[in-house]
C-alpha cells in the first residue's frame, strides 16, 4: 500500500518542488498567503518579453509589477477599519507617571541612618 502511494507521489515531485520561474520572481518577498494566491491567480495577465513585464501598456520589471499587483489587491480588498476604542469605563488604566530623572521612577525610601548604629533612646526597659 505505502509502495503504491509513493509510486503515484514520485512523478509529481518535480512539478511541485519546480513552480513556474517568472511566477517565483514576482513572489519573491511576498509572505502573506492571501496575497500570494491573488498575484498567483492574475500575474498571468501580463506579457513577458524576456525582461519585462508589459500590463495595460506600462512596462514592470518583476520587483514593481510585485509591487503592482501587491497595491492592486489593496485596492480590491482595503485592510479593515480598526476597531474603535472602548467607553472610558472599559479602558485599561493609564501607565504609571515617574518623576524621577530620565522618566524613572524615584529610588525607594531609605530607613534613617544613625551614627551609633542604634535609635536615640536605646532599646528599651527590660521586662520584669
Amino acid at each position: 500500500m505505502l509502495g503504491a502511494a509513493l509510486a503515484v507521489l514520485v512523478p509529481a515531485a518535480p512539478a511541485l518542488a519546480a513552480p513556474d520561474p517568472l511566477l517565483a520572481d514576482i513572489l519573491y518577498g511576498v509572505s502573506d498567503a492571501l496575497i500570494r494566491d491573488y498575484i498567483y491567480r492574475n500575474y498571468e495577465y501580463g506579457r513577458w518579453d524576456g525582461r519585462y513585464w508589459w500590463y495595460r501598456g506600462n512596462r514592470y520589471t518583476p520587483a514593481t509589477y510585485r509591487r503592482f499587483w501587491i497595491d492592486d489587491y489593496y485596492r480590491h480588498y482595503p485592510p479593515p477599519p480598526p476597531a474603535h476604542r472602548p467607553p472610558p469605563g472599559h479602558r485599561p488604566p493609564p501607565p504609571p507617571h515617574f518623576d524621577g530623572p530620565g522618566g524613572r521612577p524615584p529610588p525607594p525610601l531609605r530607613p534613617p541612618h544613625f551614627a551609633g548604629g542604634r535609635p536615640p533612646g536605646g532599646p528599651g526597659p527590660r521586662p520584669p
